[in-house]
Formats: structure tokens, sequence, C-alpha cells
């Protein structure tokens, strides 16, 4: 996988965070690489608020502050800490096929866009609030468990960095896995407005969950 931060997002806006995003994917795969243990709750996630940790105050007025200004990170911060709450809740409700997705309606545009590599079981793009409720509906479908052990907020502002260490159990294959994502999630007026989520290796995920091709 290779994450071209500067064409994505501009360059000084990203420069600083760019070996920290690096580093934190090399350092979440030799976790995933030496294993860890893994909840069989089903589709329940453990993201709580002391789970959560954000980057050092930084001044929005130095010459490496890229355009970001503290309304914009304070923003994304309190949107993305409630968003993770109300998921935690939404999936403690019974997740998909059980909990309204009204839990998270108020998080996400109404055109927000949810970018997944096409590799993954529920690759694609997903558009609207009702492309999002059918996202929850296929990850409940590919995965018995899905838990977000632990998060860390690499860079905030309209758009934030977030690394998230899974725990997730496949459904079809009973396979388990620790594996990093990192997301890139831009936020307007108070609302998700598009999700980036980048992979270390999305042909592992893809195989573990898959069933075996019949042979003859």
């Amino acid at each position: 996988m290779v994450l071209d931060a500067h064409a994505a997002f501009g360059g000084d806006a990203v420069g600083n965070m760019l070996v920290a995003v690096d580093v934190a994917l090399r350092d979440g795969a030799a976790a995933w690489a030496h294993g860890m243990p893994i909840s069989t709750n089903r589709s329940r996630s453990t993201v709580q608020h002391s789970d959560v940790r954000l980057p050092p105050a930084r001044s929005c007025c130095g010459p490496h502050a890229g355009g970001m200004t503290m309304s914009s990170t304070t923003e994304s911060v309190t949107v993305l800490t409630g968003m993770y709450a109300a998921e935690a809740e939404y999936l403690a409700a019974g997740g998909p096929g059980e909990a309204s997705f009204d839990l998270l309606a108020p998080f996400f545009a109404p055109d927000v866009e949810l970018h997944q590599a096409d590799a993954l079981p529920y690759g694609g793009t997903w558009r609207g609030h009702n492309g999002m409720t059918q996202f929850f509906h296929m990850m409940g479908e590919v995965w018995e468990s899905f838990e977000m052990v632990d998060q860390e907020f690499l860079a905030t502002g309209e758009t934030a960095v977030v690394l998230t260490q899974v725990r997730a159990r496949a459904r079809a294959t009973g396979r388990e896995l620790s594996f990093p994502v990192l997301q890139a999630i831009t936020v307007k007026d108070g609302r998700i407005t598009e999700v980036r989520p980048f992979y270390w290796d999305t042909r592992a995920i893809a195989d573990a969950c898959a069933l075996p091709t019949p042979t003859d």
C-alpha cells in the first residue's frame, strides 16, 4: 500500500506527520505478525474515550501550520470522538440489522463518501447515509467480531489522520486477525464528509474472510 499524502492533502499540511504515519503502520504490522488475543464478542466495539490518544497541541500560526486553524482542529476532534462513542453505542445495541443508524447519522454529512479498498469484501465507494447503512450491514456479514482496541490521532484539522488497532474474527472462516487501519477523515461544518481507510495488507484480510474455492 502506497500512501501519497502530499498528493491527497497538500504538502505542508502533512509534511510533519509522514514519518509518524509510516512508523505507526509498521509498528501495527509488527503487532499483527506477533499475534494478539482476540475477543469473541459478536460485532461489538470496545472503543472508550480512554482508548483515544490525541497529538500534542501545536501552534496554528507557525511556519509549519499548513493552514490548519485551532477551530478546525477542535471541530474534527469533537466530531470524531463523538462519532466513535456513538459507534460503540450502535454496536453495543446490536449493530447492523438491530440498532438504528440514527445513532450515527448526526455525525455524517448527507453526501458523505467512504472509500474502501477494492480488494476487501466490502470494497468500493459507499455514499450517503443509505450507503453507510449498507456498509455496516456488509461489515456485520463479513466479521463475527470487530473491535477497535486503540486509537491515536496522528494529525488533526479539517482532514484528521487516525490510527486504529483492530482485533477481528472472520465469520466465514473463524480466522482471527490483529491489524492496523489508518484513516484520513475530512470534517466540514461539523460533519464527516469523506473517509479513506488505508490498510497494511488488504490481501491478508480478504484471504481470512474468504472460504476456500471448492475443487473438483
